[in-house]
């Protein structure tokens, strides 16, 4: 690991934790060995190198993705994007998971998201542009409708009120907007900056802006969801208020990212930007950045998104995630053998590199779940 942050602060302050220590459950889709790796976090442990523990792998299947947890029902949903496509259900059990049913899926999907009942899954392919639903209440073939849409889809999510429905298109430069309650509908188009790749996304916690990453200009851009009023049922605009590049790229010199078709014998490092997440008190925003291997912090207030600084982590971070209670990482690298735990200061949002633990091949999207109370 490298060994000093790039920073425009001096000064790092000390953690602060004002909540009890609670114990999670971590889990990690590693694509290339095809299995989920299965973690307990537990910050009531002494020794703080032992904070992360591995607990077992549990075999999937190559190109094993995306997930995601039903809290409510202990269970975890992961993407196969190899052939056959599918998606696994796993019951979360205190040392691990065991596989209860699969769906088939339409083509190799990059993302996915849960209704709020548990009971339907949203899907995009980046390859096959279209995004899909899933029931999840049987296992036929005819349970998942799929519905063409713009170049490159990577990310979908319902809005927190439950009204939209909104999926980023990396080729295209736009999100586009639909009703989450209507079968079919209307459909509103956000144009992005040519060229930029809008990747992933998340809402505020009040639900009243989003803030987009872009894969290949490497910025935050920050929206205002504006309805008419709060019964209005019409599409909302998203209104930008800020934008801010993740990492100073010019001085460090890497030039603009391309498109995936145009990436093929290019050496010129070039802007990759991965994932972004929020803090769930809404104060600080990170994004992570591949050729770099950095995680970048942002300082969110009222009237402004400021970049702070970015600190170095796992060799291409392709995903990270962050506990409920905003103490804690985690951090995969695609071209890492190990994950990363780091302590989040909670007064400056400043990470803290705190131990690892062992990871299978290109390791990708992370999880977290609370830990099953019989877990001991």
């Amino acid at each position: 690991m490298p060994a000093a942050f790039h920073c425009r602060i001096d000064i790092l302050g000390q953690n602060n934790f004002e909540t009890l220590p609670m114990p999670y459950q971590l889990f990690v889709s590693n694509a290339e060995s095809g299995t989920i790796s299965c973690y307990e976090l537990d910050t009531s442990t002494p020794n703080t190198t032992e904070i992360l523990r591995w607990v077992t792998d549990i075999p999937a299947a190559p190109l094993v993705m995306p997930m995601t947890i039903d809290e409510k029902r202990a269970l975890l949903y992961a993407v196969i994007r190899s052939k056959p496509y599918r998606l696994l259900q796993y019951r979360i059990e205190p040392k691990g998971l065991s596989l209860t049913q699969e769906w088939p899926l339409p083509a190799s999907m990059a993302n996915i998201e849960l209704s709020p009942d548990g009971l339907t899954a949203y899907s995009v392919s980046f390859a096959d542009n279209l995004w899909a639903q899933t029931r999840l209440q049987d296992a036929s073939d005819d349970t998942t409708e799929c519905f063409s849409c713009g170049s490159h889809p990577h990310a979908i999510h319902i809005s927190p009120d439950q009204k939209w429905l909104i999926h980023s298109e990396l080729g295209s430069d736009r999100l586009q907007i639909s009703s989450y309650s209507a079968e079919h509908g209307e459909l509103r188009h956000i144009n992005v900056t040519p060229k930029s790749g809008p990747r992933h996304f998340v809402f505020s916690p009040a639900g009243d802006e989003l803030y987009l990453l872009t894969e290949m200009s490497g910025e935050v851009i920050r929206y205002r969801i504006e309805s008419a009023s709060e019964d209005d049922v019409s599409l909302p605009s998203l209104i930008e208020r800020d934008r801010c590049a993740i990492l100073p790229f010019a001085e460090m010199g890497i030039a603009p990212g391309l498109a995936p078709e145009q990436r093929q014998n290019d050496t010129q490092p070039r802007v990759w930007a991965a994932d972004i997440h929020l803090t769930h008190n809404g104060r600080f925003i990170y994004t992570s950045e591949r050729t770099t291997s950095r995680i970048s912090l942002f300082e969110i207030d009222a009237g402004s998104m400021r970049y702070v600084c970015s600190f170095p982590v796992e060799t291409c971070p392709r995903s990270f995630a962050i506990t409920p209670d905003d103490q804690w990482l985690i951090v995969t690298g695609e071209q890492s053998s190990v994950i990363g735990l780091y302590a989040i200061n909670s007064a400056t949002g400043y990470l803290t590199r705190q131990c690892e633990a062992p990871c299978g091949k290109g390791a990708n999207w992370v999880s977290v779940t609370f830990k099953m109370k019989n877990s001991k």
